[in-house]
């Protein structure tokens, strides 16, 4: 819908600063979804070196 738009009316600030702020919203939703996703691989990493530590005694 926004691209649709901008693409009829390429001088509308509005569209441009809403296009924008969209923009902005879904990659900082991408970088909080990747340091959510990096930390649960971090504690799974520590659990499972956890676990075959355990088992080798």
């Amino acid at each position: 819908m926004k691209a649709l738009l901008i693409e009829r009316e390429p001088n509308n600030l509005q569209a441009q600063s809403l296009n924008h702020l969209i923009e902005k919203g879904v990659a900082r939703e991408g970088y909080i979804g990747m340091a959510l996703m990096g930390g649960a691989a971090a504690v799974a990493g520590i659990a499972i070196a956890g676990l075959m530590k355990k088992g080798r005694r």
